[in-house]
């Protein structure tokens, strides 16, 4: 509950390290379900900071530790499902889906509802929009009967979806509902999601500011992800009102930023944006360490910590052969040809 509440305010840095002393604790005790669950809360920590890399990483760890019917697959699943929704994997986020599904969602359980909205934010990015708000309505019907502390961020994502629909009252009426509440709450994350989902819902003359306001709070903010997606939508308002040259500096403000956390999709959505005006940029692709797939970065990662190929492999239980296999593609993406190299170069 302590780490729950700490996510909520934003105070990641102290979440992790409480999270470390009991993840640490968990594999003395060698109770294999904790350790799950605690990188189930890594993973959304990860997510939330725009460490796109990092959080699948984790919920991929989580996923082998925890096993169904256990509750915390409903978290781990629903982290799995937005990041690969963000790096433009539509067919593998779906393929999750079901992992949730199988656990009884209409019942009261821990998690149920970020399943419910990563599942409807992956129903409207594959365009079953009244299916996605639909989750999205009855995440919030279970939270409101719940009497939950924090009403989560559902109507952030619905507002805009109701809005597309053309309900646009409704649309309008959650996103003044989730801008309030994130307001007394306080969080920069949370706000500039507020904001941005204000901006998209309501439109009209109000449009603007609120993505202006949903930049200006997100840039003192560790969410860069969402800094990423408000840029883009900021970038796309102002092109529309004549601003031209100010749309395309927030458009490619947006596009590095979608790279630096790994967001394929949304840098598609940026460059193609770019390039439909004057001054088209070049094509660009993922490099670096953001070009490595999950288990590649996993396994570079220990790699650059001093383990050897069976040890990580032991850890990770795949064969060293598969070991072998990911670093000699990582070391092709990355332009080294060593482990010894490898430090400098997921750092970047």
């Amino acid at each position: 509950m302590a780490v729950q509440t700490l996510r909520l305010a934003e105070h990641y840095e102290l979440a992790l390290r409480l999270l470390d002393l009991a993840l640490d604790g968990a594999r003395r005790e060698g109770h294999t379900a904790r350790q799950g669950l605690i990188h189930g809360h890594r993973a959304a920590i990860a997510l939330a900071r725009g460490s796109l890399q990092d959080a699948q990483v984790e919920a991929e760890t989580g996923l082998r530790l925890v096993q169904a019917p256990h509750f915390g697959v409903l978290q781990l699943a629903a982290v799995a499902i937005v990041v690969l929704i963000e790096r433009g994997a539509l067919t593998a986020a779906a393929e999750l889906a079901p992992i949730g599904e199988g656990r009884g969602i209409g019942e009261d359980r821990a998690f149920t509802s970020e399943f419910l909205v990563a599942r409807g934010r992956l129903r409207i990015a594959q365009g079953h929009v009244r299916e996605g708000v639909d989750d999205l309505l009855w995440c919030g019907e279970r939270l409101e009967a719940l009497n939950a502390p924090w009403p989560g961020d559902w109507r952030a994502y619905a507002a805009p979806a109701l809005a597309a629909l053309g309900e646009t009252h409704t649309a309008a009426r959650l996103a003044h509902e989730q801008l309030e509440t994130a307001r007394r709450v306080g969080a920069a994350g949370a706000l500039g999601l507020s904001l941005r989902a204000a901006g998209l819902a309501i439109g009209g003359d109000e449009r603007l500011g609120y993505l202006e306001e949903a930049v200006s709070v997100l840039e003192s903010s560790s969410a860069r992800l969402e800094l990423a997606h408000a840029l883009a939508d900021l970038g796309a308002e102002l092109s529309r009102v004549g601003r031209r040259k100010e749309g395309r500096d927030a458009r490619r403000k947006a596009l590095e930023l979608a790279h630096q956390c790994g967001a394929i999709a949304l840098a598609d959505r940026a460059l193609a944006e770019l390039q439909a005006g004057p001054g088209r940029p070049t094509r660009t692709e993922l490099t670096g360490p953001n070009a490595l797939t999950a288990a590649e970065w996993q396994v570079c990662r220990q790699a650059a910590e001093g383990r050897t190929n069976r040890e990580i492999a032991q850890a990770l239980f795949v064969t060293e052969k598969t070991i072998e296999r990911h670093l000699s593609s990582a070391y092709h993406k990355l332009g080294v040809r060593s482990r010894f190299q490898l430090p400098a170069a997921i750092a970047q």
